[in-house]
């Protein structure tokens, strides 16, 4: 058995808001599941960028309409998602690079809080919390 993969690039630009960045995004996804894609894999980060450290500490977060905005995109397409990552600000203040993976039928089977951080107190160990478990399914 085998299965096509579309891995997604994008690049990440102040000028471009959030909305039209996963405008793109979904973009990219539906044009990878209509050639047959069966899994699309998007970046960390992809939403602010992976180096916006000044964002990564004083941004809000709207985790959960990312992760239903993601969730939509993989139902539509039918396809597997590894929707990359975003930030989330839990309950209790800390901030996480989280990444989700949902399945054809939209529905998130895995979650996962990034353990190992980069850049120490002038990276994004500087600016978020780490994660305590290699990952959360929810199957």
């Amino acid at each position: 058995m085998s299965i096509k993969v579309a891995l997604v690039q994008l690049a990440v630009s102040d000028a471009q808001s959030r909305a039209d960045r996963e405008e793109r995004a979904f973009a990219l996804a539906r044009e990878a599941a209509s050639e047959g894609a069966q899994l699309v894999m998007l970046p960390e980060l992809w939403q602010m960028g992976a180096f916006n450290i000044a964002h990564l500490r004083t941004s809000t977060s709207d985790y959960q309409g990312f992760i239903n905005g993601m969730s939509v995109v993989a139902k539509a397409n039918g396809i597997w998602l590894h929707a990359g990552s975003d930030l989330e600000v839990a309950a209790d203040g800390c901030r996480y690079n989280t990444a989700a993976v949902f399945n054809p039928a939209g529905d998130e089977i895995a979650r996962y809080r990034k353990l190992h951080l980069w850049g120490g107190a002038e990276g994004e160990a500087g600016a978020l919390s780490p994660g305590d478990e290699i990952g959360r399914a929810h199957v």
